[in-house]
């Protein structure tokens, strides 16, 4: 065979894979970057619902003790503020980087905090609302589990691993 025709063969054959290799990358590069996007929104839905249980719960224990809710501080406002904000947003732009099972429940939990009026008392409201965001919690941690890749089943064997290793050995 011709030297030329060979190192043209060869110069054509390193620039093919050279470019499938790359192509190869860059997908795989993208499609981490979308999951990491992914975690990241799940993550900021979960610290909001965690934020709005928070408060609910706090009000929910003043009630039981008898108190009158204190006037909550600046800083407690502007947390219950970013976290409903941050549900708001969750909620438009969940279908882009959310599964729609939990744009569903996220849904459900807006709906079940819209649809108090004057007409209940504090106690309902505080006890509707820590609910519904416990609710809307669970099954948004267990989606996102599933929907990420998280088994919650599987086992590590390194745990059984250490057991074994750290377990005393019986005198005999």
């Amino acid at each position: 065979m011709d030297p030329i025709l060979q190192t043209l063969l060869t110069c054509f054959g390193a620039l093919l894979v050279a470019s499938v290799t790359v192509q190869l990358a860059f997908y795989r590069f993208q499609k981490e970057k979308r999951w990491e996007r992914r975690v990241a929104a799940y993550e900021r839905l979960i610290e909001a619902l965690h934020q709005m249980k928070r408060a609910y719960g706090h009000d929910i224990r003043l009630e039981m003790l008898g108190k009158e809710p204190a006037d909550p501080d600046e800083e407690e406002l502007k947390r219950l503020g970013e976290a409903r904000r941050e549900l708001e947003r969750a909620a438009d732009l969940g279908g882009y980087l959310l599964s729609k099972e939990a744009c569903t429940y996220l849904e459900s939990y807006r709906k079940a905090i819209a649809k108090w009026h004057p007409t209940i008392t504090w106690a309902e409201a505080i006890t509707t609302g820590y609910d519904a965001a416990h609710q809307c919690l669970t099954q948004i941690i267990d989606i996102e589990r599933r929907d990420l890749g998280f088994d919650r089943s599987r086992k590590s064997n390194r745990v059984g691993f250490f057991k074994l290793q750290l377990q005393r050995p019986r005198r005999r």
